[in-house]
């Protein structure tokens, strides 16, 4: 919206204090909880992986730092409506210890409790029940059904209950997978098809590696209310470590996520938009007019009028989003 600064400069000023503050802090509706020495589990903050590595934004969180016996949480606090289809799509680092563990986790689960579940092993998961999760597993144990290893092998697996062992269910699915703990940024994408498919999948660096069909949520078989479950993050390291690390792409029923509409007065510019997100390769802002740059993340906006722009966003994978803001 452009406003007449004659007769709506404090209005427009008030507006604005208010804009920069949700953009700055909008992360932090992600409750987060630690175990363990300080640092596992926290937002980086504002660009907070910089120097270290760039381009990650704003919505990068540290599930355990490289300590042994660590543990780390990140829960969001929105539920999820299973009637609806949903794409949770981030990036994870597991570190570059290729010896190290323990590993990450997506966890589903019927409440909102801020908890930790077991280390090591547990993977921070272990007992956290009613819960489905996807498992990042980067160190193998032989008492929880982990596929042997070859060499430079980790695995995935789909597993219920906060129970780790991937023998005690016949909906469980394990999957072995290339070293993760690379050093590098991995895709990971979770999509849902609510009934009458009921499928969840888990895609890896862009190729399909699990699919759960006929997860009939409906029917309950988790407990609860599935138009309110809720989804966080956790992982732990025990004997054997590494620093891991999340970075959101986007999740789409997450509307603290988008970039928020602003308010100026006539005759302004707004640059603090920043559509960037880590995955991301290029970025096409329409429409053009009053954009700087329009294949960037983060142009510069002199609109004369109040507008709606769009911008359109691939990633490594070759998939599009789009984002809207008003100004």
């Amino acid at each position: 919206m452009i406003l007449n600064p004659s007769t709506s400069t404090r209005i427009a000023l008030f507006i604005l204090t208010v804009i920069c503050f949700q953009t700055a802090s909008h992360t932090q509706t992600l409750n987060t909880i630690r175990n363990g020495t300080p640092g596992s589990g926290v937002w980086m903050g504002n660009n907070g992986l910089a120097p270290w590595v760039l381009g990650k934004g704003d919505d990068c969180y540290r599930i355990t730092t490289s300590d042994q016996g660590q543990g780390g949480a990140v829960w969001y606090n929105h539920p999820i409506n299973f009637n609806n289809p949903f794409t949770i799509s981030y990036q994870a680092y597991f570190g570059l210890n290729q010896s190290g563990g323990d590993g990450m986790a997506l966890v589903f689960k019927s409440n909102n409790n801020n908890e930790l579940g077991s280390t090591g092993e547990g993977i921070g998961y272990g007992g956290i029940s009613p819960s489905m999760i996807f498992e990042f597993d980067t160190y193998w144990n032989s008492g929880k059904g982990d596929p042997r290893p070859e060499p430079n092998e980790d695995h995935v697996a789909f597993n219920w209950w906060g129970n780790p062992n991937h023998n005690t269910s016949a909906i469980s699915s394990v999957q072995s997978v290339p070293n993760i703990e690379d050093d590098a940024f991995h895709e990971v994408k979770v999509t849902w098809e609510p009934a009458p498919v009921s499928r969840l999948r888990l895609y890896l660096d862009c190729d399909l590696k699990l699919s759960i069909n006929g997860l009939y949520i409906q029917t309950g078989v988790m407990g609860g209310d599935y138009t309110n479950y809720y989804f966080g993050f956790t992982g732990s390291t025990g004997a054997n470590t590494n620093a891991q690390f999340v970075c959101f792409n986007s999740i789409s029923f997450v509307d603290g996520l988008n970039i928020p509409d602003t308010t100026i007065c006539e005759g302004q510019t707004v640059t603090w938009i920043n559509a960037l997100i880590p995955s991301g390769t290029s970025y096409s802002w329409s429409p053009t007019t009053g954009v700087s740059n329009p294949n960037i993340s983060n142009p510069t906006f002199t609109p004369t009028t109040t507008t709606t722009y769009t911008v359109s966003i691939s990633d490594v994978c070759g998939d599009v989003t789009t984002e809207d803001v008003t100004i």
